[in-house]
């Protein structure tokens, strides 16, 4: 009792809600979705249509049948059909709407090598036809197209079956009384009944089963007409009467599409979504269906026309003119270089929190309509859903990639795909980074040891070590002659002086023994030697210049300075380990991201070095669950990786926790303060 009690008070309840919702005045709350179905207002200034309408309106005089919208995928042909029919759908025109959208497409498949596999374009043919019939054909109900041959189920009402049950059931019951006079009387045989009630209730049965036969007789016209006869067998033998031809379906059933253009009002047939398929054949098949029902004596007062929404490139060259009559060429309403604007109006009304920056850098890359709206639409809602500090570029760039590349974008989640490889080798650019410092400190440390192993350190004593390898070389030297004048050792040393022995021009004096005079005596001799062979003897790897470099340096403190240096890439290498994956690939522009021949390289790399997709991807797209940290402490650890500062007083809660779930690189900014 208790139980049902409490079910009639709840059901109490949900009435009076649903009372107090209806009456009561609620504030609607605008939302920022964007349907992605054609739109009926597509034709701001009504060009495309008056168009179209001169074309429809002139299809007798200027033989116009078949008429095109040509555009790229997107462009808006769906919108400006809809808007016309909109527009101008009245008693001369009437509108059959036929569309390819649902018809399943199959995707090409390759062999082994990589080339694709054909598929049997006969077949593929045959289904899309069969697709057009199905339409045309299940677009009205059985009633309206009764002798047409294809059957439907067919769906009663409690009413309808009501009443046909009854009229069964009186029928029966007076062809029953006609051959059984007294049935009646003994139903009623407690109540007298006059024979002039009987003779009326006799001629009534009549009359009732006079109307029956002719019911069953206009039902079996319909049911006969419908039965074709193919062969004939008698005994052994077998007449062929129905003809087995390779017709295509249309041409099979073209007697079914003449019987219901001519019984149905429609003038106008608007197809779409022909051309997913690049098969120009189905157009040549349509063409002849649409030149039989212009030419039937049973539909060639409507005059007929095919309006087709087909891309540009659908056709090859001249050969678009000889499928239609009059071409409308469609101007698309968004491409990559103006869907910016469309953003920044959407922004603008729905209070986006996005850069202009990430528009002008994502924008390129939308060049759809419908693909602009859905991001629109997916990003509006995450926001709604995740976290309030999420940085909104990053979310939006996010819902982009999950829109263009929407299979790779669901591998994220199993850590599996193109963007999660190139996310996940961020220790291969770090490798190279690094790889690239350690070369360079190897070369300082190189430096500095050959600094500090140098024997010699002033220059005087360099020259002068040269200056005894020369002498060694000059048997008898007594002294140096230079510009004629006799030099001693010190003072060959000097600058100007070395620079003559450098440059061989020189002379020396010999002493020697004088055996006719029995003394000693002098004379001037030519160089015996070159000083680049005096270098070679004392170092085969550096020249003298080399040598006197390396002593002025160090004396100018350049070990010093490759000691600073070294320090510094060592802080560089420990900061490369630290740096994000946009960071890496905005300093080392020898990293290039390789990427799948699916993928947009373009794309990929504005995303990935300005830093709208990074390592942090996933708080993008999954729900957070409190477990190991509070809402709050997430909220603390979102603001770190934005580089967002929080006051030092906000409150954390399982602080033991928190540090488990930070990187260490984000240790290192001011943003972890609390």
């Amino acid at each position: 009792m208790k139980k049902k009690l409490l079910n009639i008070l709840n059901r109490v309840i949900e009435s009076l809600e649903r009372i107090q919702q209806k009456y009561s005045e609620k504030k609607e709350e605008i939302l920022g979705y964007s349907s992605l179905s054609p739109i009926d207002n597509g034709d701001e200034n009504g060009h495309y249509s008056k168009a179209l309408l001169w074309a429809i309106k002139n299809r007798k005089k200027e033989d116009i049948k078949n008429i095109a919208l040509t555009g790229s995928y997107g462009s808006g042909k769906s919108s400006i059909l809809k808007t016309f029919q909109k527009k101008y759908k009245g008693k001369d025109l009437k509108f059959l709407n036929i569309s390819l959208a649902t018809f399943k497409e199959e995707k090409p498949q390759f062999d082994e090598n990589g080339k694709e596999i054909k598929g049997d374009k006969s077949e593929l043919l045959r289904l899309i036809e069969i697709s057009i019939l199905e339409q045309i054909f299940y677009h009205e109900e059985d009633n309206k197209i009764p002798d047409s041959r294809f059957k439907k189920i067919k769906s009663y009402s409690y009413r309808k079956l009501l009443w046909l049950s009854l009229g069964y059931l009186i029928f029966f019951l007076a062809l029953y009384n006609y051959y059984n006079s007294y049935f009646i009387q003994s139903v009623f045989k407690d109540i007298a009944i006059s024979n002039k009630i009987c003779n009326m209730m006799h001629y009534s049965g009549i009359f009732i089963i006079i109307l029956g036969v002719f019911f069953v007789i206009l039902k079996s016209v319909r049911i006969i007409s419908a039965i074709t006869i193919n062969k004939l067998k008698i005994n052994s033998a077998e007449i062929g009467i129905g003809e087995n031809l390779n017709k295509s379906v249309l041409n099979h059933h073209i007697d079914e599409i003449l019987y219901f253009f001519s019984i149905r009002p429609y003038n106008v047939v608007i197809i779409e979504d022909l051309d997913r398929f690049q098969e120009t054949e189905i157009f040549t098949k349509l063409r002849e269906v649409n030149l039989l029902l212009n030419n039937s004596e049973k539909t060639k007062r409507k005059e007929i026309v095919f309006v087709y929404a087909v891309r540009d490139d659908m056709f090859t060259d001249k050969e678009r003119t000889k499928f239609f009559d009059f071409i409308i060429p469609v101007i698309p309403v968004i491409n990559s270089s103006n869907s910016s604007e469309i953003l920044f109006k959407k922004k603008n009304q729905f209070k986006y929190e996005l850069s202009d920056n990430l528009i002008e850098d994502i924008s390129f890359f939308i060049d759809d309509m419908r693909l602009l709206h859905n991001i629109s639409n997916e990003f509006y809602l995450y926001g709604k859903k995740l976290n309030e500090n999420l940085n909104q570029d990053k979310l939006f760039a996010i819902i982009t990639y999950k829109n263009i590349y929407p299979d790779d974008f669901m591998k994220l989640s199993y850590n599996e795909g193109e963007l999660y490889s190139i996310i996940n080798s961020k220790t291969k650019f770090i490798k190279e980074s690094i790889n690239e410092i350690d070369k360079k400190i190897e070369e300082f440390s190189n430096q500095i040891k050959e600094y500090e192993s140098l024997f010699i350190n002033n220059i005087r004593d360099l020259r002068l070590l040269y200056i005894i390898r020369i002498i060694e070389t000059l048997p008898g030297f007594k002294s140096f002659v230079i510009n004629d004048k006799s030099l001693s050792i010190d003072e060959v040393i000097e600058t100007p002086n070395f620079d003559y022995l450098k440059s061989n021009n020189y002379y020396y004096e010999q002493i020697r023994f004088n055996s006719y005079y029995n003394q000693l005596d002098s004379r001037n001799l030519n160089l015996n030697s070159k000083f680049n062979k005096i270098e070679q003897v004392i170092d085969k790897d550096k020249s003298y210049s080399e040598k006197e470099k390396e002593i002025t340096d160090v004396k100018n403190g350049k070990i010093i300075s490759l000691r600073n240096k070294v320090q510094e890439l060592e802080k560089q290498k420990q900061k490369t380990r630290s740096l994000k994956v946009a960071e890496l690939l905005l300093s080392n522009h020898a990293t290039k991201v390789e990427l799948s021949p699916i993928l947009n390289e373009k794309l990929l790399t504005i995303l990935l070095r300005n830093g709208y997709i990074g390592e942090d991807y996933i708080d993008y797209i999954s729900l957070f669950h409190e477990e190991s940290i509070t809402r709050s402490d997430y909220q603390f650890h979102i603001s770190i990786k934005n580089g967002m500062k929080q006051a030092f007083d906000y409150k954390l809660h399982k602080i033991e926790k928190l540090p488990l779930t930070i990187s260490p690189c984000d240790f290192q900014t001011e943003n972890i303060l609390n």
